[in-house]
Parts: structure tokens; sequence; C-alpha cells
């Protein structure tokens, strides 16, 4: 009988995803873009809901960041000029395998594509130089962030479970 329950025990102790809520990231905006910057803050936790704006004294984009993706929503027609947006503060294993299929529900945006995005060891850079695009413009790059958590609640258990094994082999020696 311990056995029995020292093998389901095992069994139903799992993993979690770890979760982007919560982590600090910073924006920067670099280049000659006639003085935009990331306007809702530099540096925030995320949270649901937009993290950034980017613009002068108008938010041309808005920069969600959630468990899965960063959205960027272009809210006005028009250019950044040369203005390449950085946001760092993540990370590092949430780069290691994005393709360019991450990179998905691209629309009203001309001039941007993969190429356009770089992966620092925490940072992910996007290359606005010459992108055009329109009210209402999208792009999402999915994230890879299904990483293996062990649980606390779960480990407390394979531990139990590991050590019911080693008292039922005492008991029978």
């Amino acid at each position: 009988m311990k056995k029995i329950i020292c093998i389901v025990s095992l069994l139903f102790s799992g993993i979690a995803n770890a979760s982007l809520i919560g982590s600090n990231i910073d924006c920067a905006q670099t280049g000659g873009g006639s003085n935009f910057s990331c306007n809702i803050a530099t540096s925030t936790v995320i949270d649901p809901g937009s993290e950034f704006l980017v613009g002068n004294s108008f938010s041309y984009i808005s920069i969600d960041i959630n468990d899965f993706s960063i959205d960027l929503d272009f809210l006005l027609n028009g250019s950044l000029g040369s203005t390449i947006i950085v946001l760092s503060g993540f990370e590092s294993s949430l780069f290691t395998s994005i393709t360019s299929d991450n990179l998905v529900n691209v629309s009203g945006i001309t001039g941007f594509d993969f190429s356009d995005i770089s992966f620092g060891t925490d940072s992910i850079t996007f290359n606005l130089i010459d992108t055009e695009f329109v009210a209402g413009a999208t792009a999402k790059l999915l994230l890879n962030t299904v990483q293996n958590v062990s649980e606390p609640g779960s480990i407390a258990l394979f531990g139990l479970a590991l050590a019911g094994f080693f008292a039922s082999r005492r008991k029978k020696a």
C-alpha cells in the first residue's frame, strides 16, 4: 500500500510555467527620431495592458508585454524616422529559439520584418528605421515562455515519495 501511495505522489508532482508578469522591464529609444521616447515610463513592471507608449507629444506605438508575446500596436499614421527601441530586463532563456516564425500578425507596416529585431543577453531591439505604418497596424513577437519551473509543493511531494520508498525498503531488510 505504501508503494502505491509513493507512486501516486510521484505522478502528481509536476512543473509550472514561468511568468513574465511582475518582471521589471526597461525601455529606451535611440536614434535620431525627433525626440521620440518611451513616454509612459522608462521602466515598468509587466502587468495587463500597455507597458510603454513610444512617441513625442503624440503616442505612435503602444508596447504590450505579456506572458506569451510582445505586441506592437501602431496608433497613428506615420514613421518614427531613425528610431530604435530597446526593451531590456528579460531572462535570456526567452530568446534561445526565437525564429522568424515567432513574428506574427504583421499588418499595416512596411519596411519591418524579423531582420529588424535583434536579441541581446537580456534585451530585444526593434529597428524601426525607415518603417512606415498606418493607424491600427500591428506586429506580434511570440516569446518562448514555457520554462519548466518546479513548484515548491511539487518538490515537497516528490521528496515525500522518495522518503516513502526508502522507508518501505528499510522495513523489509
